[in-house]
């Protein structure tokens, strides 16, 4: 089972579809909304954990600055 992941930017960084309407959320703010039908982000990242398509949610790191 894959981890959910979340960048440093709190956007997410894996594909997930919207519990809504199956718009792929990628590169969504977590604390957005589907831009196709409204519905949070979230509702999307519980129902897919719930749901057991994602393990465990984690960040993925900033790069190292040079």
């Amino acid at each position: 089972m894959p981890d959910l992941h979340i960048d440093a930017d709190g956007h997410l960084a894996s594909d997930l579809r919207c519990a809504g309407c199956t718009y792929n959320l990628r590169g969504r703010p977590v604390e957005g909304e589907c831009p196709e039908c409204g519905q949070p982000v979230s509702t999307a990242i519980t129902y897919a954990i719930a749901s057991g398509r994602f393990g465990v949610v984690s960040s993925i790191a900033p790069p190292a600055a040079d």
